[in-house]
């Protein structure tokens, strides 16, 4: 019993101690601009570069443009721990990058007059040994100069003296739109022919019934969604021959690991995450959101029980009474088994 009290107080201590390491540190309004301000004016960048540089400013602080894209601008310069990209913590960085996105104004109807990149960059000898990375918005024109920007900022916010060497950047609009792209095209057309197969199928078994005259019916019939959704609900004809709980454990394990992974993917679009995550450690009612990855243990108990019941099943049917009682292990089963037998 003291053991599980032990390992569970280490849980708590660990998640707390991510937690704190997890948070990225934010700059304000005064340094950002400081920081553009200063690189802009300085040749080692291009002067398209510079020149886009110089039009942040204005543009953010202009009667006519929203005042939180000023605000997703500044949240998007950070830099943190470099071991988060492979953690769960990841999810601060995405959210770094979501508001660089936003501050871009890009909209799905039309492409914005400034659109952004985020770009965030650390030392790949010393990622994984206390390593820090760093993020920034920068206008796409601003691209090619990214690794010199990175390294401007990493002098100006951080003490650390290892050059960044690793790069990566993500655009606030694609070159081009999926409708685009032939192979996205491609892709889209041969599902909606799917979706078309699958109406052409049910409304034939709906109409016509499931007599089949040739091969080919028959296996337009395989697509019919009538045909598949019965199949999925219909029980065995033997009662017996299935554990019959066990659909609806395997129907709430799914649930459950949906629900869970929901909490989790939510946690790249919110501002209060530390308070969110504080939330759910420090609340009892919590747990069935937490402890959602037990899910994933349930279908691995419903896998060893299926085995079992079909490997002794197929015992009893081949050996005698007393063999069967030699090999079974528990009473347990030999009373499920008997029953089965009565049958």
């Amino acid at each position: 019993m003291w053991q599980s009290v032990v390992l569970s107080v280490l849980f708590i201590i660990s998640f707390h101690a991510e937690i704190s390491i997890s948070e990225l540190n934010n700059y304000n309004e005064k340094i950002v601009f400081t920081f553009i301000n200063a690189v802009a004016k300085r040749s080692n960048v291009s002067q398209l570069c510079g020149d886009s540089l110089t039009k942040i400013g204005p543009y953010l602080f202009d009667y006519n443009t929203i005042p939180a894209q000023k605000e997703f601008f500044i949240t998007a310069y950070t830099s943190g721990d470099a071991e988060q990209f492979f953690s769960r913590d990841q999810d601060r960085w995405v959210f770094r990058a979501y508001k660089c996105i936003q501050a871009a104004g890009e909209a799905p109807y039309s492409k914005s007059e400034h659109p952004l990149h985020y770009c965030f960059g650390y030392n790949e000898n010393n990622e994984k040994s206390n390593g820090v990375a760093y993020g920034i918005c920068i206008p796409s024109t601003c691209y090619n100069d990214r690794n010199k920007l990175l390294d401007e900022w990493r002098s100006m916010v951080s003490t650390d003296t290892l050059a960044v060497d690793y790069t990566s950047c993500t655009k606030s609009r694609h070159d081009q739109q999926w409708y685009q792209k032939p192979i996205a095209m491609a892709e889209f057309i041969l599902h909606q022919n799917f979706m078309l197969l699958v109406v052409v199928a049910t409304v034939y078994h709906i109409k016509k019934g499931k007599q089949t005259r040739n091969r080919w019916t028959e296996i337009l019939l395989a697509f019919s969604a009538k045909k598949n959704l019965l199949k999925l609900i219909r029980m065995p004809k033997d009662s017996q021959s299935t554990i019959t709980c066990m659909f609806g454990m395997r129907f709430l394990s799914m649930v459950w690991t949906v629900i869970g992974h929901s909490f989790i993917f939510v946690q790249a679009y919110l501002d209060n995450v530390e308070e969110y995550k504080d939330d759910m450690v420090d609340h009892f009612y919590n747990q069935w959101i937490t402890n959602f990855t037990l899910g994933v243990d349930t279908f691995l108990v419903l896998s060893a029980t299926l085995t079992a019941f079909t490997w002794f099943t197929k015992i009893h049917r081949n050996l005698s009474d007393n063999e069967v009682n030699d090999v079974l292990p528990s009473n347990c089963c030999n009373q499920m088994l008997s029953n089965n037998n009565d049958s």
